[in-house]
């Protein structure tokens, strides 16, 4: 067996399957009298958008700790783009699933760590590290 870690990035919009990130609050309902250049570029609730994008990339790594290649593509958008760790591109639900199948049968114990959460108004990024154990 041989045990890998490398860095992980994940946009997780792709991931969300139409759960949209909240609508940026109105510094002018808010008592904010800046120019709308200047107002916060975070969802009004990003305590409920974090948290969203933990729940999803808990269910993707349990899905893939049980081999489950269908529920982990079940998790991207219809019309998701997934770049493998090689660089190969898989186009929509269904070419996901048919990359990932392969991969997790080849893998176990995997792991992994959330280190860098941001979430903006367009885009949600969540970076950190996996390990895992590779089956030979």
């Amino acid at each position: 067996m041989v045990r890998t870690r490398s860095s992980l990035i994940a946009l997780i919009a792709a991931l969300t399957l139409g759960c949209e990130a909240p609508e940026v609050g109105d510094a002018a309902t808010q008592g904010d009298a800046a120019p709308a250049t200047e107002r916060a570029t975070v969802p009004a609730d990003a305590a409920a958008t974090e948290a969203e994008v933990a729940r999803i990339r808990d269910a993707w790594v349990e899905a893939a700790a049980g081999d489950d290649a269908a529920t982990v593509a079940s998790l991207y958008a219809e019309d998701a783009r997934m770049v493998g760790a090689t660089g190969d591109v898989s186009d929509g639900r269904d070419a996901i699933r048919e990359a990932l199948a392969p991969a997790f049968e080849a893998m176990s114990d995997l792991e992994v760590t959330s280190t860098d959460l941001v979430v903006g108004t367009d885009v949600v990024s969540d970076m950190g590290t996996y390990t895992q154990i590779l089956r030979t």
